[in-house]
């Protein structure tokens, strides 16, 4: 069983007094769990005004990871998401631009019929949605509107 702290003890324990402490740091889980127990629970979104029950912090685009309460900004969850994911950060995660993949169209015969420079634009020539084509290439479909496709 372990040992059992007195309210008094667990406070001197607890922040500087902690043997974990460290003053100056700077990770994700140590800034956010800093701002969520200083600051009070914002209600609404300052992006978009709604009330929700969930509200995270988000950095401020140009504003390193301090524990500055000035340096975040209470959001939604899809506000959060929005203001984070930039074209940036989806090339980061994805390796590449997901609409950006040079696509070739290609009828029953195999003879080659155009060119395209993205999924989108393929999808757009053929008066189809860009989801489809994608499907033709994850193995879902045998062909779209009766072509066969070719990543480049």
């Amino acid at each position: 069983m372990g040992t059992k702290w007195s309210n008094e003890e667990r406070i001197r324990r607890s922040g500087r007094g902690s043997h974990m402490w460290k003053e100056d740091s700077k990770n994700y889980y140590t800034i956010h769990s800093w701002l969520i127990k200083n600051f009070v629970k914002p209600e609404h979104c300052e992006h978009c005004g709604k009330f929700a029950k969930r509200i995270e912090w988000a950095l401020i685009k140009g504003f390193s990871y301090e524990k500055k309460r000035e340096n975040f900004i209470p959001l939604c969850r899809s506000c959060h998401a929005r203001y984070d994911f930039t074209e940036e950060t989806r090339k980061k995660h994805l390796g590449m631009t997901f609409n950006k993949q040079p696509v070739i169209q290609i009828d029953k015969n195999g003879k080659e019929i155009a060119r395209y420079e993205s999924i989108k634009e393929a999808a757009k020539a053929v008066g189809t949605c860009q989801q489809v084509i994608s499907a033709y290439f994850s193995g879902r479909l045998k062909s779209v509107k009766g072509y066969l496709w070719k990543k480049i």
